[in-house]
């Protein structure tokens, strides 16, 4: 996750993050909640970055979701599209625990 956090979040930060408003980016390694919603017993998959808001001290409403991918895995359609599907589930999921109308999902 270097790349992340020394290019990939330099750069879409700025694009996603109000901190006026209390939305976040944030590369997580946890499941978000809606997630959860899906598949309450197992293992959930997990996006590589949420965009949350924050409400006091802890995150709550999912604005939207992004996948990264290292250099090498660039020309690995089947790894790119299954990406995509996934980003489009936490989306569809997003949507409906948290009953939005729309959703961002993003992949880099």
């Amino acid at each position: 996750m270097e790349l992340c956090t020394t290019y990939i979040d330099t750069i879409l930060s700025p694009l996603f993050t109000d901190p006026d408003r209390g939305i976040f980016l944030r590369w997580s390694n946890k499941r978000a909640v809606e997630s959860k919603a899906r598949k309450p017993v197992g293992r959930a998959k997990q996006p590589d970055a949420i965009i949350n808001e924050i409400d006091q001290l802890s995150w709550s409403l999912s604005k939207g979701h992004g996948e990264a991918k290292v250099q090498e895995e660039m020309n690995n359609l089947y790894l790119l599209c299954t990406d995509l599907i996934r980003i489009a589930v936490f989306n569809k999921d997003a949507i409906d625990f948290y009953n939005m109308n729309c959703m961002l999902g993003f992949q880099v």
